[in-house]
């Protein structure tokens, strides 16, 4: 009873979780033949193109029965077996009881997923705003494809640049969205995309290659993307959904977690 009333009264993971199954049905209506559903329990936003990451279903609702998960899962998983490309299923763990959060993990694993990755919904309802950064960067609105965009998220999440080159979202998402990337000399090192979704303001796609950590590269592109997105709509509070790597700085950032989530995929790809 407690777990019931608890996630009557603060409704807040329940909007992460719905802002991230939005926006990832934002990512997936860029591609012709995409799979983009709702049903009981999951919402699927499946472009079904090799850059992975465009390709989800969310468990939507709350779950309080084993037997419950099982089913939404088993719907799922059959979803993506039909599809020529892997993807993500993505479960927000607040949404679900006690005793099935405890079960999740094995659930998937019975299944053949495993967590490749958990992840954290967190919100500042003021926005960060831009400071100077390092003199060693220069920040540029990215181009209209955003091939540096996902050239970048692709190098860090560790796909091949080719599948991010097959799976460019469209022109007019970019256009409409504030795509910042961060160059060291000629070389872009780090990236950061802010989408105005309804009232909010949702930051996506950031990355860092892996040797220009450290240096303040990823903050600075974050805060820039920010502030050009509050200087054209007004709007202050944001959304995001942290890695674990990502996770510190957003909190020092000011960004409070309000939900948990655990992103699951096939082992064998």
């Amino acid at each position: 009873m407690e777990q019931v009333l608890e996630r009557v009264m603060n409704p807040e993971f329940e909007k992460s979780n719905a802002i991230a199954s939005s926006i990832w049905r934002l990512f997936a209506e860029s591609f012709e033949g995409a799979e983009i559903t709702a049903r009981k329990n999951i919402s699927i936003n499946w472009a079904d193109k090799p850059f992975s990451f465009y390709n989800s279903i969310f468990l939507t609702g709350s779950i309080n029965e084993v037997a419950v998960l099982k089913e939404t899962v088993d719907e799922a998983i059959t979803v993506a077996s039909r599809k020529s490309f892997p993807g993500l299923l993505s479960v927000c763990r607040d949404l679900l009881s006690e005793s099935v959060q405890a079960q999740v993990d094995s659930v998937f694993a019975e299944r053949g997923y495993s967590t490749v990755m958990p992840v954290t919904g967190m919100v500042a309802e003021s926005c960060p705003r831009a400071s100077p950064g390092p003199a060693s960067l220069r920040i540029e609105r990215a181009d209209d494809r955003g091939v540096a965009v996902t050239d970048l998220n692709c190098l860090v999440y560790g796909l091949p640049l080719e599948s991010g080159r097959a799976s460019l979202l469209k022109i007019p998402l970019w256009q409409s969205a504030f795509p910042y990337v961060g160059y060291e000399g000629d070389r872009p090192v780090t990236t950061a995309t802010t989408i105005v979704h309804d009232d909010v303001l949702y930051l996506a796609l950031v990355a860092t290659a892996p040797d220009a950590r450290g240096k303040g590269y990823a903050e600075a592109v974050i805060r820039h993307s920010l502030q050009k997105a509050h200087e054209s709509t007004g709007l202050n509070r944001t959304v995001l959904h942290a890695t674990q790597a990502g996770f510190p700085l957003y909190k020092r950032m000011g960004y409070q977690t309000v939900a948990n989530f655990s992103w699951y995929m096939p082992d064998h790809q």
